[in-house]
C-alpha cells in the first residue's frame, strides 16, 4: 500500500468513526423522551446511525394507550435528523416520526395512517433521562 493510499485509509477510519459516535452523541442509548402528550419514546441501544426501542401511547383521543410497541426503521444522522415508526398491530395503525434532536428537545413531525386514512400532527419531545 503506498503511503499516500495509507493516509486515504487512515483518513477514512476516522471520518467513519467520527459519524459513528456524533450519532451516538445526539441521540443517547438507553434515554428516555416524552411528548407533550405524556406518551414515551424509550430509545434502545443506539449502533452507528440505527436504534431500536419501544414508544408508549398516551395521547388522550387516540387508541392502543399504555402498550409500549417496538420502535421500527430507527434513524439517526449525525446532524440530528431522526425517523421512526411505531406499528401499533392492536389497531391497525402504523405512525411514522420526522424530526430533529436539538440537545434535549427533539421536535418532530408524523403521519398515522389507520383504515387507509391519513392523519397528520406534530410532537415535541423532551428528553426527561438520563439528564
Amino acid at each position: 500500500m503506498t503511503r499516500l493510499a495509507s493516509h486515504a485509509f487512515v483518513a477514512f477510519g476516522i471520518f467513519l468513526l467520527t459519524s459513528l459516535t456524533a450519532s451516538a452523541q445526539v441521540l443517547p442509548s438507553f434515554s428516555t423522551w416524552e411528548n407533550q402528550r405524556t406518551s414515551i419514546l424509550n430509545v434502545g441501544l443506539v449502533t452507528g446511525n440505527q436504534f431500536g426501542g419501544f414508544f408508549t401511547n398516551r395521547a388522550p383521543g387516540f387508541q392502543c394507550q399504555n402498550i409500549p410497541y417496538p420502535v421500527q426503521n430507527g434513524i439517526i444522522l449525525p446532524n440530528g435528523a431522526i425517523t421512526f415508526t411505531v406499528d401499533f398491530t392492536a389497531c391497525a395503525t402504523v405512525t411514522t416520526w420526522k424530526g430533529q434532536v436539538t440537545g434535549s428537545q427533539m421536535p418532530t413531525k408524523w403521519v398515522l395512517v389507520h383504515n387507509g386514512v391519513q392523519q397528520r400532527g406534530s410532537d415535541l419531545f423532551r428528553k426527561i433521562s438520563p439528564f
